[in-house]
């Protein structure tokens, strides 16, 4: 039975609210709790308990996010949902990063989105040309600011590839291309 939940905002005193095809009589704070998100929901909540304001909050979920967790291209199976990657596995790659933040953020009562793209990729000097591979994808999350609008925010660990572009053609010793180059 899909029920869609959704979060008030951070200065709202509100409950989250339940919806299922328009008629739903439970809590959505129940349904949460029973769900495979009540370690995830339990855990926005306690932090959001403990921030003084949404910047705060959204500081403390970065926060969570840069310590004992890590960057890896394979993570363990684990890692395929929200909750294992936050709570088991710890380890993810940027789609985990960006996507456990902007989940606690929005159970928080802060609006954020999951943005993906691609960083600018390196400049191949011999080429003259920006070079960008599979390697420079990205994903990363847009807060809502009210007076600002989105901003970026970006909780995957500045050790990732896409954050932390070798240099390139020097010293490569390869003949069509650069280092890193697949």
């Amino acid at each position: 039975m899909p029920v869609r939940v959704s979060f008030p905002f951070w200065a709202e005193a509100a409950s989250p609210e339940a919806e299922r095809f328009g008629e739903f009589d439970g809590s959505a704070e129940r349904v949460l709790e029973r769900s495979n998100m009540a370690q995830m929901w339990g855990l926005a909540q306690r932090l959001k308990r403990d921030s003084t304001s949404a910047l705060d909050y959204v500081e403390r979920v970065e926060a969570l996010l840069d310590d004992g967790y890590a960057y890896s291209e394979t993570p363990p199976p684990a890692a395929r949902t929200l909750p294992g990657f936050l709570f088991d596995a710890k380890t993810g790659y940027c789609q985990q990063f960006s996507g456990a933040e902007a989940l606690l953020l929005r159970m928080g009562g802060i609006p954020a989105r999951v943005a993906a793209g691609f960083t600018s990729g390196s400049f191949d000097d011999r080429q003259r040309e920006f070079v960008v591979r599979d390697l420079d994808a990205h994903s990363w999350v847009e807060v809502w600011i009210p007076r600002y609008g989105w901003v970026t925010r970006d909780p995957t660990p500045a050790a990732a590839p896409p954050r932390s572009q070798p240099g390139d053609d020097e010293d490569a010793g390869v003949a069509d291309g650069s280092a890193g180059a697949p």
